[in-house]
């Protein structure tokens, strides 16, 4: 599985059309416990002080990498090495989240995920940038 589209989110702002992306790693799963709408607070001279904060509900979550290439040719060229590889900070790593972990989420789900995060947006020099553009399967 992989997907194409056209973004401007590459390291140094540079414009490229027709990326091809994949999901190389997925690491999880991994449990945040939930939260009381309390939380305490002990001073150096042991007063405790209680603050409210927002309830957090039980949730876990997985982080998956995604790597960039120019286009499908440069990826199946370029199997073995990093070195045409597009470099992105924006685009190479997201996190899915869910209530529960009843399965597992499949690759399909994943590149779901993936695509919805993709035509968000995300500040690149004091502007509000659009991720990526024209998202399709490859």
């Amino acid at each position: 599985m992989a997907i194409t589209f056209n973004t401007s989110a590459i390291d140094g702002g540079i414009a490229v059309t027709g990326v091809y992306a994949h999901i190389w790693s997925v690491n999880g799963p991994n449990k945040v416990d939930a939260i009381a709408g309390v939380s305490e607070v002990r001073d150096s001279d042991g007063i405790i002080t209680r603050y409210g904060v927002a309830a957090v509900p039980e949730s876990w979550f997985l982080t998956y990498g995604v790597v960039l290439h120019k286009d499908a040719a440069t990826r199946t060229a370029d199997q073995s090495s990093w070195g045409d590889r597009i470099p992105s900070r924006v685009i190479d790593r997201f996190k899915w989240t869910a209530a529960n972990l009843d399965t597992y989420p499949t690759m399909a789900v994943l590149y779901g995920d993936l695509k919805v995060k993709l035509a968000g947006t995300v500040w690149i020099k004091d502007v509000e940038t659009v991720i990526a553009t024209s998202i399709a399967d490859a």
